[in-house]
């Protein structure tokens, strides 16, 4: 986090992978590794580390809100709504802004 807050993203995500090779089932570690993958527009390893994360624990809320927030800036509104609707099922509170651009499409 420290990297991040630094603007270092690139070694925020070489950190992230070190951590998981030493706990591969860390839910959280996924989902944040993820979310620095969103940040440098890696779409693709993103949805892949949020996925992880929800195979290691399906009902983890926010995990569900940053991919459907993912599959948005994907294209793919479908798998994005669906998430949303995960995120709120498992408790999160999901971004206003989130839930307003995927309006259209439900």
């Amino acid at each position: 986090m420290i990297y991040e807050k630094a603007g270092r993203i690139n070694e925020a995500i070489s950190e992230y992978k070190k951590a998981l090779a030493i706990n591969p089932r860390h839910a959280g570690i996924h989902s944040n590794l993820g979310a620095f993958y969103t940040k440098k527009g890696r779409l693709d390893e993103a949805i892949a580390a949020y996925k992880k994360a929800l195979a290691i624990n399906p009902t983890l809320s926010y995990a569900h809100q940053n991919l459907s927030a993912t599959y948005y800036l994907n294209g793919n509104y479908r798998l994005a709504i669906a998430h949303c609707n995960k995120a709120i099922e498992f408790g999160g509170s999901v971004n206003p802004k989130l839930l307003k651009l995927l309006k259209p499409y439900r």
